[in-house]
């Protein structure tokens, strides 16, 4: 063997060995590291333009506001509540997690700060100006604050993957994203083709009389989704008057109410009380009985879809006659926390 030859061997073993060495050392689970799929960390810019930035390795969180409490347990996020606001009744587990406040306008600085979550979510209540003090205490605890709207719709989805980020559980965000949105579709769909002059006139009130909602409302949004005319869109401010509502004519009157308990009871005093106004006792809605009153919970986060169903079908019944909401609401609730449904949610 000639000493080219030795030089040419010896090279060949070397890159053999070093090829060998290569090939174990990214085989080898112990010596490899995969990327993970979820950041450790996102950045989320809230309902009030604050921009968190917050970890997917939270292990303590606190909610102030119903909807987004059902929305995190809806994720599989329950065992993570260390407060809750007294409004968080649902899923009836949750009941077990200390109270840190009436709600997101009234929370409890002691409690929360005492319970030490990571990370606090509120409605846009906690933005109030008259809250600026106390939201500041909160965030001086090292408490990141998220604020949000869980029943906008157009921000519900990016809010969705935010919290399933946040639980490290993408693909039931995903899951849950695309559920809600097949239903509001439907919606879409089918009202996009109504002309102006076949969507009915509706009077939206608030829990209190002659409280409505004007174009900047995010309800008066669910009205247009739904396929109705708000009768106030353009008005000055909220509170509207007997004779205005009497002069519109409304052919549909819809009644909010805040119900903890869902009796039968909480919703037939106020449909009497509007039936009987006497003001109102000309107006179509009367004289046809259109008037409706739903629990507010079924326009906010999970319970989105459900909501705007109602509205659509009260609105434009001949659209959704194949539509139950009653039974989507059963079926969202089974779905989502293997639990059959009580109490009273619209009426009629």
């Amino acid at each position: 063997m000639n000493k080219m030859t030795v030089i040419i061997a010896v090279a060949l073993i070397a890159i053999i060995s070093i090829s060998a060495f290569a090939l174990y050392s990214f085989s080898d689970p112990e010596s490899s590291t995969t990327p993970s799929s979820t950041p450790e960390e996102i950045t989320y810019v809230d309902a009030k333009g604050n921009t968190i930035v917050v970890s997917n390795n939270v292990t303590r969180i606190a909610s102030l506001n119903m909807g987004i409490t059902e929305l995190i347990c809806a994720l599989d996020g329950e065992e993570m509540l260390v407060g809750r606001s007294a409004g968080c009744l649902y899923p009836p587990s949750v009941e077990s997690v200390p109270i840190v406040g009436d709600s997101s306008y009234y929370p409890n600085v002691e409690l929360i700060v005492e319970q030490n979550p990571e990370i606090l979510f509120a409605d846009t209540m906690l933005a109030s100006s008259k809250k600026a003090e106390l939201l500041q205490m909160i965030k001086d605890a090292g408490i990141k604050v998220i604020i949000e709207q869980p029943g906008n719709f157009t921000r519900l989805p990016g809010f969705i993957e935010c919290i399933g980020t946040i639980l490290n559980n993408e693909e039931g965000a995903t899951e849950t994203i695309e559920y809600i949105t097949s239903y509001v579709d439907i919606v879409h769909e089918r009202v996009e083709s109504l002309a102006e002059e076949d969507k009915p006139l509706v009077y939206f009130e608030m829990t209190k009389a002659w409280r409505s909602a004007t174009n900047t409302s995010v309800r008066h949004q669910y009205l247009v989704e739904a396929g109705g005319i708000n009768i106030n869109a353009d008005g000055e401010g909220s509170t509207v008057t007997p004779e205005f509502v009497a002069t519109a004519n409304p052919s549909i009157i819809i009644r909010m109410v805040s119900s903890d308990n869902n009796t039968l009871n909480d919703f037939e005093i106020p449909y009497n009380e509007i039936m009987a106004t006497p003001q109102l006792s000309t107006v179509d809605a009367i004289t046809n009985s259109e008037v409706y009153i739903y629990d507010s919970n079924i326009f906010t986060g999970l319970r989105y879809p459900v909501g705007l169903l109602y509205w659509a079908k009260w609105f434009n019944p001949e659209l959704f006659a194949d539509i139950d909401p009653a039974a989507t609401h059963e079926e969202l609730n089974q779905h989502f926390y293997g639990l059959s449904l009580d109490g009273v949610y619209a009426y009629p």
